[in-house]
């Protein structure tokens, strides 16, 4: 079961959350996944010990994508490699770009600068957040028209085939977090039977939705929270559009597997009587 709950910021969305969590414990459940955005771990776990109890508190996982791939590894095993920092990072990249730069097309002037090393990091940051390969990206050179863009997304290519290359077996990119939190949660039973709910986000990253997936198939029931009252409006410059696009790729994963979703839309105002503050 995928149940979306919509509604305003305001509207009790995390409300209804935590008092699910609360019925559920009431009733014997012991196997509860809450997943929240990094920066809102320490204020669910809060909640959590004021609702249940340093009794009960266990029974519920709080987690940020982050943490939940700590645990992961924690129970099942991971590398054990060093874990890059950013200077690391920046070192290796340089490196890439150095064992690369004879075949390069367009870059080949500007691999000495530390801008270029400090932009293609984030490129792969951003890759990887997107769930985009080098492999992909040399696809789309191919297809594309201008020769400019096509030879700089080839560049882009070798150089962070190169880098991966450096890495592999010998040191661990933290961008690649959820890559691997998505390769454990594959092999093994972690998410199976258990009653998820994911509270505080306002989209998804592509990388992100991998592991949503795999959580919408092997949950018993994942509860998602998402800010919007115009859920079926497909207009782009709706205020929400962003929110109500994630929201209808969350339902087709979920019915493309025989998942069945409910929604619930709550109508109430519970932090002002002005709606115009309401975003």
């Amino acid at each position: 079961m995928l149940r979306f709950v919509f509604g305003r910021s305001g509207y009790g969305k995390t409300e209804y959350c935590f008092s699910n969590i609360e019925n559920l414990i009431k009733n014997g459940e012991e196997n509860i996944l809450l997943i929240t955005p990094e920066q809102y771990n320490f204020t669910a776990e809060r909640r959590l010990l004021k609702a249940l109890g340093e009794q009960n508190i266990n029974k519920v996982e709080n987690s940020s994508f982050s943490r939940l791939y700590n645990e992961v590894t924690r129970l099942y095993g991971g590398n054990n490699l060093p874990v890059l920092s950013k200077g690391s990072k920046a070192v290796l990249m340089k490196k890439a770009i150095d064992s690369v730069s004879d075949s390069l097309s367009v870059f080949n002037k500007k691999t000495n600068t530390s801008s270029f090393v400090t932009s293609m990091v984030k490129i792969y940051d951003e890759m990887k957040s997107c769930n985009i390969s080098f492999e992909d990206m040399n696809t789309v050179s191919e297809k594309i028209d201008k020769e400019i863009l096509s030879l700089k997304l080839q560049d882009m290519s070798k150089i962070i085939s190169s880098y991966q290359d450096l890495i592999e077996d010998t040191y661990f990119d933290s961008a690649d977090e959820i890559t691997k939190l998505y390769e454990k949660l594959l092999d093994t039973n972690y998410i199976s039977g258990r009653k998820v709910f994911i509270d505080g986000f306002n989209g998804f990253l592509a990388s992100e939705f991998k592991i949503l997936e795999l959580i919408i198939k092997q949950a018993d029931c994942v509860t998602i929270t998402l800010s919007t009252d115009s859920y079926l409006n497909e207009d782009k410059y709706n205020l929400f559009s962003y929110v109500n696009k994630n929201a209808r790729k969350l339902e087709k994963i979920a019915r493309d597997n025989n998942v069945p979703v409910e929604i619930i839309t709550l109508n109430k105002n519970f932090r002002t009587e002005d709606n115009s503050l309401l975003l």
